[in-house]
């Protein structure tokens, strides 16, 4: 019982190890390790503690590229997903814009910004300045 809690905490360190990427030599990691294995050895299970930190390792890292993989795949979806929608809107807005439809036989195709939204002139750098500055460019 005491043998099988024991391998399975040095199991889910060297997972954890793995996944994230942890240096072994850290602080925390280190001291942990090694506690587990001082607790193994005096049960005498050191080499197969070993071997189980190992694996736990070797499990975690794998996981870890899996769930990239898998990360990267749900984005590139969900980009398919939107470049479909926009194609999609995109065909519904030519098969709108080619129709005999009156509203769209009569609504004005050069549409041009209203003037209000326009850039003011007295935010605009004066020109006496903008050739002032343009000696140091």
């Amino acid at each position: 019982m005491v043998k099988e809690e024991l391998l399975k905490k040095i199991r889910d360190l060297g997972f954890k190890v793995g996944y994230y990427g942890h240096d072994e030599f850290a602080s925390w990691v280190w001291r942990k390790r090694k506690e587990l294995l001082d607790e193994a050895s005096k049960i005498g299970i050191s080499e197969q503690a070993r071997q189980v930190y190992e694996e736990g390792k070797e499990l975690g890292h794998r996981q870890r590229i899996f769930d990239e993989r898998k990360k990267k795949e749900k984005k590139l979806s969900e980009k398919r997903k939107r470049e479909e929608i926009l194609i999609k809107l995109e065909l519904k807005r030519e098969e709108f814009l080619n129709s005999n439809d009156p509203i769209v036989v009569a609504s004005p195709k050069n549409i041009e910004k209203p003037r209000i939204i326009e850039k003011p002139k007295f935010i605009e750098t004066p020109r006496i300045l903008r050739r002032f500055f343009s000696l140091w460019d």
